[in-house]
């Protein structure tokens, strides 16, 4: 007979596996309801190998099945300017994404951000 406390570690192994499974299903469902209401037009969604950010861009590619110069990445910028009372108002953060084969101009991003950064702003006049 089996003790209580190798149920209880059964029990939680089993839970274990089925929290990592939602995720995965909560995006899928997030990608679906995009796509039925117009803000999404193809998806197309691949299991790749745990190791995947350790391979080349042309192995990753392969992965996918695309060209090398598809591949993009996202890179998170923080707007060190930005108080605690400007959060509120201004984007602090600003989630860029772009190609391997490009490169970020720092100036461009930061003349974006000087450019719009009153957009935010309520007391704006338009």
């Amino acid at each position: 007979m089996e003790d209580f406390a190798d149920r209880i570690n059964k029990l939680e192994m089993k839970v274990a596996l089925q929290e990592d499974k939602y995720p995965i299903q909560r995006v899928v469902g997030q990608i679906e309801r995009s796509k039925t209401k117009g803000f999404c037009f193809s998806t197309r969604l691949v299991t790749v190998p745990d190791n995947y950010y350790n391979l080349s861009l042309a192995e990753r590619a392969n992965i996918l099945a695309c060209n090398q110069d598809q591949l993009c990445k996202a890179i998170l910028f923080e707007d060190s300017n930005v108080t605690s009372t400007d959060s509120q108002r201004t984007p602090k953060y600003y989630l860029v994404i772009v190609q391997y084969i490009a490169k970020i101009s720092s100036d461009k991003l930061k003349e974006f951000i000087q450019k719009n950064s009153n957009k935010y702003s309520p007391n704006k006049s338009k």
